[in-house]
């Protein structure tokens, strides 16, 4: 007879003492039922015992694992109580204790309020500045788990890239660094590339040594290198259409001679030749480009695919777990076996292994929302950049037909080549950086403003040409 059979009797027996009137009035009743639960109890106890003496099997153990799967837990609890001088206790008690010195090395403050621990990316030693979900784990670990060994190399990798900020100066976001020919011999002035890198080393790098080499240049006058075969200087008087002590730019008429126009001229002067255009014409139009998102931004738009992504998800997921709880809680009861959450037992095993089933669920769905989230954010970001770019460029050009415009004498490209004696590859180089520069300075006074503005407790947000300050989102 099975079980269920025998709890079927029992049921029976005691729907007919109770039609009897009770067991007073059925004693005979009364000793099947005793009978009965006698059999229940005995083949209930032999069940268990069969399901405690199966020898159950686990999988291969790892020599960094650290902590025992549910299955390995379950084998060492057999061989100790069944084995124990089999070898593989000694192997399975090593992990679990290697487990527990790790777990009280990173007990978390228990006045601290639950959070869930987050995961990121693994770090690179070559890394240079944290990811955002870097910098959470960062946090995480600081404040829970300060003796964790991975909290040393995620410091490291933040301290160095604080160590690249402080040596990039105030350099604003996407601001590229000018290069410039090398000094050659006889020298006595800077080119227009070399001007510019000096102006940005001393901008963004004050203490870099490179600056007082080119600061020396430039004290000797000159806006070339002088070649080895420089010509010999026009005499006292400027030549012979020049009068004496009078301007070499000039013939005696006073009228530009455009053959010895541009002699002797820096950098510095036709820098100050744009800047009076620039300042006649005004600021560039930048007062529809897009804008640029900040980190918030970023972040906020990161957060709501991720939210719609993971809802998406598990949308099913808390009513499957709670069917499937339901139905298992049933069938242990026809079983007859009894409510105990321990490990070491049916029921508990059975709950168990159900949490662990939903929960491996629960972080495939989120793993999953965080790559897609990710790649949402590149193509997010790639294509607000191109965006911007594209305005920067047209804004340059339309500002460009302006100046153009003021210049008397032609385009302004035409003006700079025939009054300094350029061509118009350099000299389009030239009008490129003064207008970079420019821009560069119209995004910094726009970053301070925005800086100023939130330090005196007003809001932010709004559109135009913004400043983006971080990465990616976390």
């Amino acid at each position: 007879m099975t079980l269920e059979q025998l709890q079927a009797q029992r049921t029976s027996i005691l729907a007919e003492i109770k039609r009897r009137g009770g067991a007073a009035k059925a004693p005979n009743y009364v000793q099947r039922l005793k009978e009965v639960e006698a059999k229940i109890r005995e083949m209930r106890a032999s069940q268990d015992q069969a399901a405690a003496d199966a020898e159950p099997s686990a999988e291969g153990v790892s020599d960094t694992q650290a902590g025992l799967t549910t299955r390995q837990a379950q084998r060492l609890a057999w061989l100790l109580a069944n084995r124990p001088n089999d070898p593989q206790v000694k192997e399975l008690q090593s992990i679990a204790a290697r487990a527990n010195a790790q777990n009280l090395a990173a007990q978390p403050d228990a006045s601290a309020p639950e959070e869930e621990e987050p995961s990121a990316e693994e770090a690179d030693d070559n890394q240079v500045g944290l990811t955002p979900r870097q910098e959470k784990r960062l946090a995480y670990l600081k404040k829970y788990k300060p003796n964790d060994p991975q909290l040393k190399k995620l410091q490291d990798i933040a301290a160095r890239a604080e160590k690249a900020r402080q040596n990039a100066g105030s350099q604003p976001s996407g601001e590229e660094e000018p290069s410039a020919e090398e000094e050659v011999e006889g020298q006595v002035g800077l080119t227009p590339r070399q001007e510019a890198r000096l102006a940005y080393l001393k901008k963004h790098k004050p203490n870099d040594p490179e600056i007082a080499k080119w600061e020396r240049i430039k004290k000797q006058g000159g806006s070339k290198p002088a070649p080895k075969d420089n010509p010999a200087p026009p005499p006292p008087g400027g030549g012979p259409d020049v009068p004496p002590g009078g301007d070499p730019n000039l013939k005696k008429d006073g009228t530009e001679d455009p053959g010895t126009k541009g002699v002797g001229e820096t950098g510095t002067t036709i820098d100050n030749f744009l800047n009076g255009l620039f300042e006649n014409l005004g600021p560039l139009d930048l007062s529809g480009a897009p804008k640029i998102l900040s980190t918030e931004d970023l972040s906020t738009a990161r957060n709501q695919v991720w939210d719609s992504i993971y809802r998406q998800n598990t949308k099913d997921l808390d009513r499957q777990k709670a069917l499937r709880m339901e139905e298992t809680k049933q069938e242990l009861a026809q079983r007859g076996i009894p409510i105990d959450f321990g490990d070491n037992n049916l029921y508990g095993r059975a709950i168990g292994d159900i949490d662990r089933d939903f929960d491996a669920r629960d972080q495939a769905a989120r793993d999953s929302a965080n790559l897609q989230a990710d790649q949402s954010l590149a193509t997010l970001t790639g294509i607000n950049n191109t965006n911007r770019d594209a305005f920067v460029k047209s804004a340059q050009a339309e500002y460009q037909s302006k100046l153009d415009a003021a210049s008397t004498g032609g385009s302004v490209l035409n003006v700079m080549m025939q009054k300094y004696n350029i061509d118009r590859e350099t000299a389009q180089k030239i009008l490129d950086r003064k207008l970079a520069e420019k821009i560069a300075k119209m995004e910094d006074k726009t970053k301070r403003a925005a800086i100023q503005k939130a330090g005196s407790g007003g809001g932010g947000g709004g559109g135009g040409f913004n400043v983006v300050v971080g990465g990616e989102a976390p």
